[in-house]
């Protein structure tokens, strides 16, 4: 591949709900059609358990090429504020030729956050309030 090749994204979701899937879809130049691309989770406030997959790779087709992913992600059943990361694409399955990192991805509690009252009862006679 040319010394010159780019990786862009073309869209990233800007929030994916536990348990949706969301697709990232980038532009390539310099790349030949056809080429194998490499993808990674960097978490923020996210962890490897909140995806079915934390690396994958994808193929690019056509000259300038595009490319096409989806992110899996897991739910948990634990309601809490939204979480985040981003998205690496590199040219090599050791992902060590970086191409990219998308913006911000915000993984997103089904429900919110849980808000916890004054005048809770809990087993064993505790009582918060």
């Amino acid at each position: 591949m040319a010394p010159g090749s780019t990786v862009t994204f073309t869209s990233v979701p800007t929030s994916i709900t536990k348990g949706s899937t969301g697709t990232f879809n980038t532009s390539e130049t310099g790349i030949p059609d056809a080429s194998t691309l490499y993808w990674a989770i960097n978490n923020g406030t996210t962890t490897n358990s909140n995806f079915s997959a934390v690396t994958g790779s994808y193929i690019n087709s056509g000259n300038p090429g595009t490319g096409s992913f989806s992110i899996v992600t897991l739910t948990d059943g634990i309601p809490q504020g939204d979480l985040t990361f981003t998205v690496s694409v590199y040219l090599d399955s050791g992902l060590t030729n970086l191409k990219a990192t998308s913006t911000t991805v915000n993984l997103a509690s089904p429900g919110g956050p849980v808000a916890i009252g004054t005048g809770i009862t809990i087993g064993g006679g505790i009582t918060i309030g």
